[in-house]
C-alpha cells in the first residue's frame, strides 16, 4: 500500500515538473543596432514577431544601441523589424538554433536614407534694361556707395581712407605709412582703385565732384585685378552752369579737450586746410572745364622715448625702466639714439590738384583730358612715443 502511494506521488510530481517546464519556456532576443559609421544608434524601434502565432513584442535601443525582448512560448522563429528616423528600415528573420539556447542574437546595421526632393521649376521673364544700369550695384556681388557724410576732414579726398569708414571694411596702415583698407581680412595689396576706368593710386582734393563705390566679391567678368575690394570712382565733366566753391578749415588745440596724459603724448594738433573747385564752360555747349585744389598743414608736438615723461609712457604700456635699459644697450653698442636735424614738431604738408577738360565738337564726338597731382611731405616720418629720434626722418612723395 505504501509502495503504491509513493509511486503515484512520484508520477504526479514528474507530470507537474514537465508541464511547468513546458509552460515556462522563454526566448530572450538581444542585439545591438549600429549606423553606417559603426556607431551605436539610440531610440531605434525594434519589433519581433513570432512566426508561429504572429504575436509581437517591441523595445527601443538605449544609448549604447542595445535592446532586449522576452518571448514566452514564441516558438524560436522570429521576424525582426528596425525603424529609425533618417535610416532605411531593416527586416530579417532569426531562428533559435538549439532548444537549449536561451538567448537569440539579432544584431543589425542600418543604412542612411537619402531624401529625394521634388523637382522645382521657376519661370520668369527677362527684365528690360534701364538707362544707367552700368552705374547700378552689381547683382552678383556686394557694392556700397561712398559719400562724404561722417568722414573726418583729413580723410576727405583719400579714396582708401573714405572706404575704411564703410561697414565691413577695416582701416589699416600701408607699408609707406599711408592709410588703406582691408576687406575680409586681406591686405591692402589685394585691393584696386580705379578713376574713370584707369588704375589710380593718388589723392583727390576734397571738393572734387566724384562718384565712388566699393565693390567686393563681384562676379562681373569684365572687372578684375582684385580679391579684396575695388573702389570705382568717376568724375563729372563741366557744364554750361558756372560753379565756384571755396572752403577753409582751421582746427586749434584750444578747441580740443585732452587729459594730461594725452597732452604729454602729443595728441593735440593744429590743422589748416584750404580747398576749392571751379567748373563751367570755356566754349558754350562745346568745351567745359572742371578743376579743384587742396592745400593743408597739420602740426603737433613730436614725442619720442627721449622727451616723454614716465606717466605718459605708462599710459601706452611702456615702463621707464625699460626705456633706460634700451638707451643703455644702444649706447654700449654704439648705436646713436638721436641725430641732427630732428624737428621739435611733427609737420605734415599736403597738396592736391585735379582738372578735367571735356570737348564735344558735335553730337557724335567727345574728347576729354584729365590731369591729377598730389604732394605730401612729413618732417617726422616713422617717429612715435615708442621710437628714438634716430629711427625716423623726412619723407616726401
Amino acid at each position: 500500500m505504501r509502495s503504491a502511494l509513493c509511486i503515484a506521488l512520484l508520477v504526479l510530481s514528474t507530470a507537474f515538473s514537465t508541464a511547468a517546464a513546458q509552460g515556462g519556456s522563454v526566448d530572450i532576443i538581444r542585439g545591438r543596432v549600429t549606423g553606417p559609421d559603426g556607431k551605436p544608434l539610440a531610440n531605434v524601434n525594434v519589433t519581433a514577431q513570432s512566426m508561429s502565432d504572429e504575436t509581437t513584442r517591441s523595445a527601443k535601443t538605449n544609448n549604447d544601441g542595445r535592446f532586449t525582448i522576452l518571448f514566452s512560448g514564441g516558438g524560436g522563429d522570429y521576424m525582426m523589424s528596425y525603424l529609425a528616423i533618417g535610416m532605411i528600415p531593416a527586416n530579417f528573420e532569426v531562428v533559435k538554433e538549439n532548444d537549449d539556447d536561451a538567448v537569440i542574437l539579432a544584431n543589425a546595421k542600418m543604412q542612411a536614407a537619402a531624401t529625394q526632393l521634388e523637382a522645382v521649376r521657376v519661370t520668369a521673364n527677362r527684365a528690360r534694361p534701364l538707362a544707367g544700369d552700368q552705374y547700378r550695384p552689381d547683382i552678383g556681388g556686394v557694392e556700397q556707395t561712398m559719400n562724404q557724410t561722417g568722414i573726418p576732414l583729413d580723410a576727405l579726398g583719400d579714396l582708401s581712407a573714405m572706404a575704411a569708414y564703410l561697414p565691413g571694411v577695416t582701416a589699416i596702415t600701408n607699408a609707406d605709412g599711408t592709410m588703406g583698407f582691408s576687406v575680409l581680412g586681406l591686405g591692402a595689396d589685394e585691393n584696386n582703385v580705379t578713376l574713370n576706368g584707369l588704375t589710380f593710386g593718388g589723392t583727390l582734393p576734397r571738393d572734387v565732384q566724384v562718384a565712388a563705390r566699393l565693390s567686393t566679391t563681384t562676379f562681373d567678368p569684365s572687372r578684375g585685378g582684385f580679391s579684396g575690394g575695388q573702389i570705382s570712382a568717376r568724375t563729372f565733366s563741366g557744364s554750361n552752369f558756372v560753379n565756384r566753391n571755396l572752403h577753409v578749415t582751421f582746427v586749434n588745440p584750444d578747441m580740443q579737450w585732452a587729459s594730461p596724459t594725452t597732452r604729454s603724448l602729443g595728441q593735440q594738433y593744429t590743422n589748416a586746410i584750404a580747398s576749392g573747385s571751379a567748373s563751367g564752360p570755356m566754349i558754350w555747349n562745346k568745351l567745359f572745364y572742371n578743376t579743384s585744389f587742396q592745400f593743408g598743414r597739420r602740426s603737433s608736438d613730436l614725442q619720442t622715448l627721449l622727451n616723454t615723461n614716465a606717466s605718459a609712457l605708462e599710459g601706452v604700456g611702456i615702463s621707464q625702466d625699460s626705456v633706460n635699459q634700451l638707451l643703455g644697450a644702444m649706447q654700449s653698442a654704439g648705436i646713436p639714439s638721436t641725430a641732427g636735424g630732428v624737428p621739435s614738431n611733427r609737420l605734415n604738408d599736403q597738396g592736391a590738384l585735379f582738372g578735367q577738360l571735356s570737348f564735344a565738337p558735335s553730337g557724335t564726338d567727345t574728347w576729354g583730358v584729365l590731369f591729377n597731382g598730389s604732394w605730401n611731405r612729413s618732417g617726422a616720418a616713422s617717429l612715435s612715443t615708442s621710437a628714438v629720434p634716430a629711427h625716423g626722418g623726412q619723407s616726401t612723395r
